[in-house]
């Protein structure tokens, strides 16, 4: 029996208001900006009608994802169906690159940053296949591979028992930042009074001669992960020399949930400069022993630190 289509609307000119549908896909959403990036390229202007087939074979895909690639467009106000049924492009060309822009990351971006920030911004669900991510981002197993197994160490997703493979827990918003920072602040001061605390001469040593490299130079060369990398292994070295396993495990962990959303979080470059120096101020504390100093000095960071991301993300999240 064929499938009933619902009764068409009164056409009063006005462009019909989106609907709110259920979420698509991360390959829908990338076909659409594949699609919308096409439409820019080839010129297509606002009021054209928009083919399936024709569009399939552009793209060198099959018509099915298209459609939906279509039906999202349609969601998002840059397409509509004038008369219940066919596709007509209701957007000019930068209401197109801007979707563009905001789905489709650049062609030099690595796949654990594109599938980082996908994560972040709930593109992905909450399990899925090895084959499956193979095909949504268009690589081949030997690619993934190794992706999956850094992914696998930061300790946002693992192996299930059976087949396949589960998202952890991260933290995603502002909030849950500061909740993270804030939980830092009591913990890590804390950690510098314990009195089995105890400084490691060598690694004392690497830390200083990590932050006087940043300061000397490298800080302009080195990538966001980088930074990341080398400011949680800072805190955790220095929270270590406590010799008290509760709060090193806290922060480790702590440090895993808030990897994602600190790579959204990066602030200018100057900053950073800020930070490190302070490193060094703080460096200096622990090796005179000063070390109630260093923890009033210590929060005080990390104050300031959780008040910049706070900034940065909120400038991030702005329409």
């Amino acid at each position: 029996m064929p499938m009933k289509h619902p009764s068409k609307a009164v056409d009063t000119g006005q462009t019909p208001p989106r609907k709110r549908l259920m979420p698509r896909s991360p390959a829908v959403v990338k076909t659409a900006a594949r699609l919308m990036a096409y439409l820019v390229d080839s010129g297509t202007p606002k009021g054209a009608t928009l083919s399936a087939q024709p569009l399939a074979d552009a793209l060198g895909v099959s018509r099915f994802p298209v459609q939906q690639a279509l039906a999202w467009m349609v969601e998002q106000g840059v397409a509509i169906q004038p008369n219940g049924r066919g596709y007509e492009l209701a957007a000019g060309k930068p209401a197109l690159q801007k979707l563009v822009h905001k789905y489709m990351p650049p062609a030099s971006a690595s796949p654990y940053l594109v599938l980082a920030q996908d994560r972040l911004s709930g593109l992905l669900p909450k399990e899925i296949t090895e084959q499956g991510l193979a095909k949504l981002y268009g690589l081949t197993r030997t690619q993934l591979a190794p992706v999956l197994h850094r992914m696998a160490q930061e300790g946002w997703i693992k192996r299930k028992s059976g087949h396949g493979w589960q998202f952890t827990e991260i933290i995603d918003s502002p909030q849950s930042h500061a909740d993270a920072y804030m939980f830092r602040m009591a913990i890590e001061p804390a950690a510098l009074l314990c009195p089995t605390y105890t400084l490691d001469p060598a690694a004392l040593s690497r830390l200083r001669a990590e932050q006087e490299a940043l300061r000397d130079g490298r800080l302009g060369a080195i990538t966001g992960e980088d930074l990341f990398e080398l400011g949680a292994r800072f805190h955790e070295t220095i929270i270590r020399f406590s010799n008290n396993s509760y709060f090193i495990s806290s922060l480790v962990r702590i440090n895993q949930l808030r990897r994602l959303l600190e790579y959204r979080a990066m602030a200018k470059p100057g900053f950073y400069l800020h930070q490190n120096l302070e490193h060094l101020a703080l460096l200096d504390m622990l090796e005179k022993g000063q070390r109630r100093p260093a923890a009033t000095f210590l929060r005080r960071h990390l104050k300031v630190v959780l008040q910049h991301k706070l900034d940065t993300l909120n400038r991030t999240e702005e329409p």
